[in-house]
C-alpha cells in the first residue's frame, strides 16, 4: 500500500456520483465530474490526447474543464493517475427499449421460464456489442492513457434483463482485460443486491455509504491500490 496515496479522478454517468462522494466521505482525496447516462449511451464523448472529452454538451465541457483547472495540468492522460469511471453501462437507456416488445433476457445459467419470449445468448451478446462496441474500445485506449478503473452500476433490483445486461457487459469488459469492479460481490449476504437503505430514494442510485462500501471493496480486493484514512 502506498504511503501517500494520489489522487483519485472519478469520470461518468450520474452512478460515478455516488463513487466520488463515498471517497470523499473515506478521507481520500478525490475529484470528478458526471453527467447523464443518456448522453454516455448516445455516444456523447471522444478520447483525445487530453483525455475523455463531452461532446456537444455545454454544461459537461464545462465541468470537465474545471475538473483539470482543479488538477493543475491540462490532461488527465498522466499513466500513474487512476481514473475511476462507469464507462459502458448506462443500463437505463440500453435495456428498456429490448423489452419493448416482451423480449427478455437471462443471465448465463438462469432458467429461463417458458412463458416467456426469452432470447438467446447469442442474440444478448451481439445486441450489446451494436450499442457498446465503441464504448468498450474508447476504453481500452483510455486504459493505456491512465490507469482506468470501470466500476459496474449498483445492482438496486433483481430484473432478469437487467442483470443479463450487467453480466454481459461484465463478461465483454474482462475479455477486453479491462479492470472491473463489479459491486454485487460486496452484496452476498443480500442475495447480491444492494439493501433499500444504501439506495437513493429513486431506488437506483447508490447514497454515499453506498459508494464508501463499494470504495473500501475496491482497496480491500486490491483493486485500487490505496491506504484508507483511519
Amino acid at each position: 500500500m502506498p504511503e501517500i496515496n494520489p489522487k483519485l479522478v472519478f469520470v461518468g454517468d450520474s452512478h460515478a456520483a455516488a463513487l466520488l462522494a463515498g471517497a470523499t466521505a473515506l478521507g481520500l482525496d478525490a475529484d470528478g465530474v458526471s453527467w447523464s447516462g443518456s448522453a454516455w449511451h448516445d455516444g456523447k464523448f471522444a478520447l483525445t490526447e487530453t483525455g475523455l472529452e463531452p461532446r456537444g454538451l455545454p454544461a459537461p465541457l464545462k465541468a470537465m474543464a474545471g475538473l483539470r483547472a482543479r488538477l493543475a495540468k491540462d490532461t488527465e492522460t498522466d499513466k500513474g493517475q487512476i481514473v475511476v469511471t462507469t464507462l459502458g453501462f448506462h443500463l437505463g437507456r440500453l435495456v428498456p427499449p429490448f423489452g419493448w416488445n416482451g423480449h427478455q433476457a437471462f443471465s448465463s445459467g438462469e432458467p429461463r421460464p417458458a412463458e416467456t419470449d426469452t432470447v438467446s445468448q447469442a442474440f444478448l451478446r451481439d445486441y450489446v456489442q451494436h450499442f457498446r462496441a465503441r464504448h468498450l474500445r474508447v476504453a481500452r485506449r483510455w486504459s493505456r492513457m491512465v490507469n482506468l478503473v470501470i466500476v459496474a452500476p449498483p445492482p438496486a433490483f433483481s430484473r432478469p434483463s437487467y442483470m443479463a445486461f450487467r453480466d454481459e457487459l461484465l463478461f465483454l469488459c474482462h475479455q477486453a482485460r479491462l479492470t472491473v469492479f463489479d459491486p454485487s460481490t460486496e452484496f452476498q449476504n443480500e442475495g447480491g443486491i444492494v439493501p433499500a437503505a444504501l439506495l437513493e430514494a429513486d431506488g437506483v442510485h447508490g447514497t454515499t455509504e453506498y459508494g464508501a462500501r463499494v470504495m473500501e471493496a475496491m482497496v480491500r480486493n486490491r483493486v485500487l491500490d490505496l491506504t484508507l484514512p483511519h
